[in-house]
């Protein structure tokens, strides 16, 4: 212990915001690293993987996303742009299994949505493997998907129209070579309109506790921590450790 710190001090100096370093994950894009993200003249070339797996991002000229220090809440994000577009960040390798998806993002498309806008893929075999919205205002295939840290939801908008969080509800298959950030897969002009500023991807089911913490940690690091309902374990604190 440092000379004059008192044992209450000490304990206060173990305490930092909970990360989902600790669980097993498949992969992990956090915005908020700027050591995970090379650019180019502005547009981001990489987004690398913290989860130590190696699944890192890239994009191909005409197809990338900028990078914008200012995001949302004062906070950096990866921007797609609010036009149609077809700008995606892709990974490609050995196949794995992904279970749940949670991110941040915002969209600033159309509303009611025109056409389809991806926030997250894999290669299509079955409805759950993608997070995008549709023409009918819902998103595909009518999938119900936790927002905020709110009851799934079928309809996204208007909740999505400001800095959001998600949770999909699974299940995935097994067997993923290929995760698109920001597409429907490598559809033309499906791209996302709007930001994505963090995505981490679990290779387990949640409990409903781990679930709420993986939720406070994301509304807590991104100012989104007044959109948690009021019964939220985190609405009025963020996830410690050493609490």
């Amino acid at each position: 212990m440092p000379r004059g710190v008192s044992p209450l001090d000490e304990a206060r100096l173990q305490r930092r915001l909970w990360s989902p370093d600790a669980l097993r994950l498949g992969a992990w894009y956090d915005a908020a690293d700027l050591a995970t993200i090379a650019t180019a003249s502005g547009a981001v070339t990489e987004w690398r993987d913290k989860s130590g797996n190696g699944r890192n991002l890239t994009a191909v000229a005409l197809q990338r996303p900028t990078y914008t220090a200012n995001g949302f809440n004062n906070r950096p994000a990866i921007n797609y742009g609010a036009a149609q577009n077809n700008n995606r960040l892709s990974w490609t390798g050995a196949a794995f299994n992904p279970v749940r998806t949670f991110g941040v993002a915002h969209w600033e498309g159309p509303s009611p949505f025109v056409g389809f806008g991806g926030l997250l893929s894999y290669p299509f075999l079955g409805n759950r493997d993608l997070i995008l919205v549709e023409v009918s205002n819902q998103w595909f295939g009518v999938r119900p998907i936790f927002l905020n840290g709110n009851d799934p939801i079928v309809t996204p908008l208007p909740t999505i129209q400001s800095p959001f969080l998600w949770v999909d509800v699974g299940p995935l298959g097994a067997g993923r070579t290929t995760i698109w950030i920001g597409a429907d897969r490598t559809e033309f002009n499906r791209g996302w309109r709007g930001k994505i500023a963090e995505v981490v991807i679990t290779l387990f089911v949640p409990t409903l506790q781990e679930r709420r913490t993986i939720e406070g940690y994301l509304a807590w690091k991104w100012g989104l921590d007044a959109n948690l309902p009021a019964n939220h374990p985190y609405r009025n604190r963020p996830p410690l450790i050493g609490a």
